[in-house]
């Protein structure tokens, strides 16, 4: 994997020559293979300028993810609107770094993976996730038309044999045994039956760190608190595939968060 080499001061020039903002301050977010840069306007406006590698089929990629987002947007759901450059561009390639910058709004708030909630709070939130991810999909399957590219990277639940060697790296042998049988399960009971379920394009990706949450209510005030479901982000492993591995990869992350 080819990660990009951008610094928060090249990213606050890009942003500020393509876009026209006038950044007051850049941050670093978390991210697992591309830059994500939060930047905060001198009228305090939030966008996150994405950074990408320029590989081959990334542009069409960002084509795809921004036609996505202005289908949800418009449909009232939750999600980052993409920024159109100063001359009508969705994305700025920059041959020096072999990058590509994307521009989105900010929604704030915190990740629900770094949030400590127990039940039945938790429970609530569940029910909100699986809500907003099932909106979504709904929607991008009456709105959003292909052909859309059936991948076969690591994260597509289909991909078993990258989940065979991921589980060599586990050295418990009890662990190991139990995640063999779970994919040997998988591929004997569910595979062969995948002609019964429904598929079209997926988010794909919907762990505790793309849930984005704020809180209703405070305690001072003697008011329950409630955590709700603010926004859901990074589209960037979308693809299309079964709508029921939208669910398993939601509860596997939700049951991991229910565990701890």
């Amino acid at each position: 994997m080819e990660y990009p080499n951008l610094n928060k001061t090249e990213a606050c020039d890009i942003a500020t020559q393509h876009w026209g903002l006038s950044v007051a301050s850049v941050s670093q977010l978390n991210s697992y293979a591309d830059l994500n840069f939060l930047l905060t306007t001198t009228g305090r406006q939030e966008y996150t300028l994405k950074v990408v590698t320029n590989t081959e089929g990334r542009i069409e990629e960002i084509k795809e993810i921004t036609q996505v987002l202005g289908v949800l947007n418009k449909h009232g759901i939750k999600v980052p609107k993409p920024i159109l450059t100063k001359g009508g561009d969705i994305y700025v390639k920059s041959d020096q770094h072999n990058t590509i910058s994307t521009l989105q709004s900010f929604i704030p708030g915190e990740v629900l993976e770094v949030i400590p909630l127990k039940q039945p709070i938790l429970n609530d939130v569940a029910f909100q996730c699986g809500k907003i991810m099932g909106e979504i999909d709904v929607l991008l399957m009456k709105n959003v038309t292909g052909p859309w590219i059936e991948t076969n990277f690591r994260w597509n639940l289909l991909n078993t044999e990258a989940i065979k060697d991921a589980i060599a790296f586990i050295e418990e042998v009890n662990l190991s045994q139990r995640c063999r049988k779970v994919v040997s399960d998988f591929e004997k009971q569910v595979l062969p039956k995948l002609g019964e379920f429904r598929k079209g394009l997926i988010h794909g990706d919907a762990n505790t760190g793309n849930v984005i949450l704020t809180k209703q209510g405070d305690f001072h005030d003697k008011q329950p608190v409630r955590w709700v479901v603010n926004g859901i982000i990074d589209f960037g492993d979308m693809h299309c595939s079964y709508y029921v591995f939208e669910v398993a990869i939601l509860l596997t992350y939700l049951m991991g968060k229910s565990i701890k």
